[in-house]
């Protein structure tokens, strides 16, 4: 499994229409805290910023070879406390239960902590995300708490959402697994 990371700055062609369709796709909106459609002027905005590398936003595009199937972002970047929340999706259905995931979450690991030193990384995750919670998991996420009934659905109901978080500590614990899942990727 060829992945490679490319941050946003660093993209030449322009991919902020298929990041846009990822976006407003049912299966990923449906994982969000945020479940509305984005539109074209708002995602243009984000896309301005976050590809600009300025902000407190992060972002690397994820190749399988040469087609983009996926992002991995950092968001409310603290430079001074050195927290930061994550996330990552796969945007292209055929590329969704092959492990990628994994992958995925190890090269984030190792940017936030290796590479720009946070101390603590966390994320939100809605309850009924049962396959993204396992992974958190058995990376070694912690719960951290619940918001309960937090998130509006888009069939109307309401979900509870949980803050995961992982310190440097435990990532020092189980960096060598972790890393092995990034070399063996290439």
């Amino acid at each position: 499994m060829k992945l490679h990371f490319v941050p946003f700055e660093n993209i030449r062609n322009n991919v902020s229409d298929i990041i846009l369709e990822w976006r407003n796709s049912e299966d990923i909106r449906s994982q969000m805290m945020h479940q509305n459609l984005i539109t074209k002027k708002d995602h243009c905005n984000w896309y301005k910023i976050v590809s600009s590398g300025q902000g407190d936003y992060r972002v690397k595009m994820v190749y399988f070879n040469d087609t983009p199937i996926g992002l991995v972002y950092l968001s409310d970047i603290d430079f001074v406390n050195k927290c930061v929340s994550w996330g990552l999706y796969i945007g292209e259905k055929k590329y969704r239960g092959l492990g990628l995931g994994r992958i995925m979450m190890a090269e984030l690991l190792s940017w936030g902590f290796d590479e720009l030193d946070f101390y603590r990384m966390y994320t939100s995750v809605l309850e009924n995300n049962v396959k993204a919670l396992s992974m958190y998991y058995k990376f070694g996420f912690k719960n951290e708490g619940v918001w309960e009934k937090h998130v509006l659905l888009m069939d109307g109901n309401r979900t509870n959402l949980l803050y995961l978080g992982m310190c440097i500590e435990d990532w020092i614990r189980n960096r060598e697994w972790i890393l092995k899942l990034l070399n063996e990727s290439k």
